[in-house]
């Protein structure tokens, strides 16, 4: 069996805080005054992660108890949807601008919405552990994807059978983060199923012959499934073999799918939005969370180790 060289990954420091702004309501200011850290503000989060996001947010409503943020889960394209009609004063989505909503900024002569970098996640491929399959490439993929005819099996003389291709709707940032990531803008023509929720998508392929498509941090504390290790080459044109999905190899840039989580705000504001969204990617305690949860968080110093398998 091959081995694998594993990097353990260190949180080193993360001494930078939300920033101590004008979070006191002004002398004769009413009890309704938004402030960073006090107020009401609702902030759209995309469903694939929203669990996620959801599980850290009692660290921001204990820190600041006159703060009632709510978080609401929808599609990533009903995120950015009703944040370009500036529906929304703020976002947390796992993907960037898709092409045609850059195009959108462009031909309105828009500049990027303020965005913060909460943390990184990755795109992966899964089954379920007894699934005979361990590793995949970036090419194969990407075949079986835009190339109706192209099965798995072919490829995979182990497996008996076609799995099916499970993952969310075109709506989700899962879908935008392969069009970014494996087929360059082009839309998928292999078949799919898909599924309303994370929690609908690991049922499916641990009951069924299929392979998943979703997040490492949808999956990565069920012992039941695994992430197919991935192979591609870099851009140097140098081919860097399958090694497990690990925080460590994104942080080494050793994973071809890694997916930013972003938090966006309308305008660069010192506001409620602003105060939860700068909470979220620099707090300490969140960000060690992130570590835990097994993705990168988007905010601290690294130290590799280099550990043999």
């Amino acid at each position: 069996m091959m081995k694998n060289n594993l990097c353990l990954v260190i949180l080193a420091a993360l001494s930078i805080v939300i920033s101590s702004c004008d979070d006191k309501p002004k002398p004769g200011a009413t009890q309704d005054t938004e402030t960073v850290r006090a107020g009401k503000a609702e902030i759209l989060c995309d469903e694939s992660i929203y669990q996620l996001i959801k599980n850290i947010t009692p660290v921001y409503d204990t820190a600041f108890p006159d703060a009632k943020v709510t978080l609401k889960p929808v599609t990533a394209r009903e995120a950015m949807s009703q944040f370009f009609a500036v529906k929304s004063r703020g976002i947390i989505i796992a993907r960037d601008y898709m092409r045609d909503e850059d195009s959108a900024l462009k031909a309105n002569k828009h500049e990027p919405h303020p965005h913060f970098l909460i943390a990184k996640d990755a795109l992966v491929f899964f089954v379920k552990k007894s699934f005979p399959l361990d590793t995949i490439s970036k090419n194969q993929i990407r075949e079986v994807l835009l190339n109706s005819k192209q099965t798995f099996k072919a490829y995979f003389a182990n497996l008996t059978t076609e799995p099916s291709l499970i993952m969310a709707s075109e709506q989700s940032s899962t879908y935008a983060n392969i069009l970014k990531l494996i087929t360059n803008n082009q839309l998928p023509k292999h078949s799919y199923i898909a599924v309303e929720s994370p929690d609908s998508l690991k049922m499916k392929v641990k009951s069924e012959n299929a392979i998943g498509v979703g997040y490492l941090s949808q999956i990565i504390k069920d012992t039941s499934l695994k992430a197919l290790m991935v192979g591609y080459e870099d851009s140097t044109g140098e081919h860097v073999y399958p090694k497990p999905v690990h925080q460590s190899y994104m942080v080494m840039e050793k994973y071809p799918f890694v997916v930013p989580i972003y938090g966006f705000i309308q305008e660069e504001r010192q506001n409620l939005p602003w105060g939860f969204l700068t909470f979220m990617r620099t707090d300490p305690r969140i960000q060690q969370y992130f570590l835990n949860a097994g993705i990168v968080p988007g905010f601290g110093k690294f130290d590799l180790v280099p550990l043999e398998d």
